[in-house]
């Protein structure tokens, strides 16, 4: 199987001694992927070709870092990613999370 080109940008910025934000967003060729081919070890079993139809979605993040102590830090943060695959092409031979 040939991947997706798939490119990540991360930054991260330390504000003062306590707190460090970080960011993060990705870029997927999604659309490289025309059909996926699943062969089974069971010869009695049709291989499954469901067509994917992916689109490309730019999934990011943003977050923190606090030092509370010398040895304690809190983390934080919260992500943004939609599911490459449209309802239009969901099945259950391409299980995938839902677009919300």
């Amino acid at each position: 199987m040939t991947f997706p080109e798939l490119i990540t940008l991360g930054l991260s910025q330390k504000i003062d001694e306590s707190l460090t934000l970080l960011a993060d967003v990705d870029w997927t060729r999604w659309s490289r992927i025309k059909q996926v081919t699943f062969n089974f070890g069971n010869p009695d079993s049709a291989a499954s070709k469901p067509c994917a139809q992916l689109e490309r979605q730019h999934p990011c993040c943003v977050g923190g870092i606090y030092r509370l102590t010398e040895n304690t830090d809190l983390r934080a943060g919260i992500s943004f990613d939609q599911s490459p695959v449209t309802d239009a092409f969901r099945s259950a031979d391409l299980p995938t999370r839902t677009k919300s």
